[in-house]
Parts: structure tokens; sequence; C-alpha cells
């Protein structure tokens, strides 16, 4: 089936890129503000979130949820699953991902980056452009893991955080979910449930 990209802000510029550099054919995308009828890079806006109440156009495509932000993805990831949509991710075909890495559904991996031996990447991540994520790790539901990010062995990442533009995150950290590590923050120690941490070492930010 073709993909249908719901949200067509910046995000969804890159994601459609990517599919389409993958020859991905891609029908259009839902977008709440767009008018319907204008096209990006051809492909043109279908409508808004109502299209997803018919059930003869939820069944007749594969979805990709291209928004980057963790709880509007997670709310209509969540009302596309009640529907049985079917979930497609998107890796631009410059990344590089092992054969023995797991990508779940309505995950994207953009050109440039590299998923390592092991890992597992939860469903609607993001793996932005040149973020390295080695061996062993496990990125939960939603996470953005933002560009220039390095990522060592057997990190563990829970649902909805955002890892920052050239954060660094050493080897069997541990973040949990919704903690927000700043850009460029090297990350050495576990980081709690919606801490956020900037700095080198990263640290809990004053007040």
């Amino acid at each position: 089936m073709s993909l249908v990209l719901i949200g067509a802000g910046g995000h969804a510029l890159v994601v459609l890129d990517a599919a389409l550099a993958g020859s991905n054919p891609v029908t259009g995308l839902v977008d709440q503000a767009l008018p319907v009828g204008q096209k990006i890079d051809g492909v043109p806006v279908l409508g808004n979130d109502e299209l997803l109440n018919d059930a003869s156009f939820v069944q007749a495509h594969d979805f990709h949820l291209s928004m980057s932000g963790p709880a509007a993805k997670l709310r209509l990831a969540g009302l596309l699953e009640a529907k049985a949509a079917s979930i497609a991710s998107v890796v631009h075909p410059a990344a590089t991902v092992s054969s023995s890495a797991r990508i779940e559904p309505g995950a994207f991996i953009n050109a440039g980056a590299v998923v390592n031996a092991q890992t597992l990447i939860g469903p609607h991540v993001i793996v932005n452009t040149r973020a390295s994520i080695d061996h062993g790790c496990r990125i939960g539901a939603a996470v953005h893991v933002a560009p220039g990010v390095t990522m060592c062995g057997d990190v563990v990442v829970g649902e909805a955080a955002e890892i920052g533009p050239g954060a660094v995150v050493g080897r069997g950290v541990r973040i949990g979910a919704e903690a927000v590590i700043g850009a460029g923050a090297v990350v050495l120690s576990d980081v709690s449930a919606g801490n956020r941490v900037w700095g080198v070492p990263a640290r809990p930010s004053a007040g």
C-alpha cells in the first residue's frame, strides 16, 4: 500500500524526502493547518485528521506519524492503533542499519544515521541525521534522537524522552521516560524519568 504522512511541518519535510529517496510511493499528507490540495515536493495535502474517521481511507493506506512532538505522536498512534491502521517505518537509503537490529513500526531513521547490532528501535522513534546508536541499545516508543547524537552500547531510553543535538550518552546509561537531554550534553550517569539535564558532564539545571 502507498504511504500517507500525518503531519506536514518541518519534520515531515525530512520524512518525505527520505521516503521519496527510498522510492516509497507517497499518496499524500494529512495536516490540520494546510489547505487541501497544497503540494509539498509534488505530494498533495489530502485533508485533516477527520480523514482518519473514514474506515475505507484508513484501510487503503500505510501511515507514518511525521511530527516530532512525542505527546502528539503518542496520541495519534493510539488513535491509529484503535482503528487497526497499518503503521510503516521510513528508513532513508543512506542510513546504516545492522541486520540484527530490530526496527518497530512507525520508526524514522534519517540519512547518515547508524543503528548497530542487536539494538531495538521502538515504535515511532526518530533517529535523526547522523545520529549513531551502538550495539544492544533499547530505545522506547516516541523517543527523539536528534541530529549528531552519539549513543554508546547498551543504553536504555524510556518512552517519549528527547536526546538533544550532539549529545553523547555513555555505555550502559539508563534514561527515564520523558527525560530531556540538552544539546551537547555528555551523559555519564543515569537520568531519572522526567528530568532535564545539560552540560559536561550532564547535570540537572539549577532551580
